[in-house]
């Protein structure tokens, strides 16, 4: 009798050191072979660009020739941002930047030094070519992201048509503060 008790423990014993393995074996797999892809993913999901969100096209008026003229396209670019968290070399970084493209100091050195933030846009609008050289640098802590914005070549013409131009704060008459209005320029 006592015998069968030992193989029922051995035998369960066995389950147990298999299932283990298994799930190092399984841990290892998502961890260290496949570590690549899984950091990919948790990237993304830190930051999101909206270029991939929609597509809002172009808006196109005729000439009197009966030739296009654009109204209204996209126009694609990079965003800069940093994380304050674990951004090092404030100076050496803003030095970097700067000679890339044109930032403000006073503004970059307020995000900069938030230690409680982990995303701040530093320039908006960035053209790809110099938003490339920034990745290049491979700094850890900054990292530029491709963005996507609507571009009105002829400004304000026939802005009432062909959509919002624009943004501006409104403070009311009786002091109360409004959220914004939106403005055509």
């Amino acid at each position: 009798m006592k015998l069968n008790y030992l193989w029922r423990i051995r035998i369960i014993s066995g389950c147990v050191f298999a299932f283990a393995l298994l799930l190092i074996g399984r841990l290892y797999m998502l961890q260290v072979v496949h570590s690549d892809l899984y950091s990919l993913k948790a990237d993304r999901q830190y930051s999101s660009s909206s270029s991939g969100i929609f597509s809002r096209g172009s808006i196109f008026f005729k000439d009197k020739d009966g030739s296009l003229v654009s109204a209204a396209s996209l126009q694609s670019g990079f965003v800069v941002t940093i994380n304050p968290k674990i951004l090092k070399n404030l100076e050496e970084v803003y030095e970097k930047i700067n000679a890339i493209t044109p930032i403000d100091r006073e503004k970059f050195f307020a995000k900069a030094l938030k230690p409680s933030s982990s995303y701040e846009e530093v320039a908006s609008r960035v053209e790809s070519s110099l938003g490339e050289k920034i990745n290049s640098l491979n700094i850890t802590g900054l990292k530029a992201y491709k963005e996507r914005w609507r571009f009105y070549p002829g400004g304000s013409t026939a802005a009432h048509i062909v959509g919002m131009m624009g943004y501006r704060e409104t403070i009311l008459p009786d002091g109360m503060d409004w959220r914004g209005s939106l403005s055509l320029f």
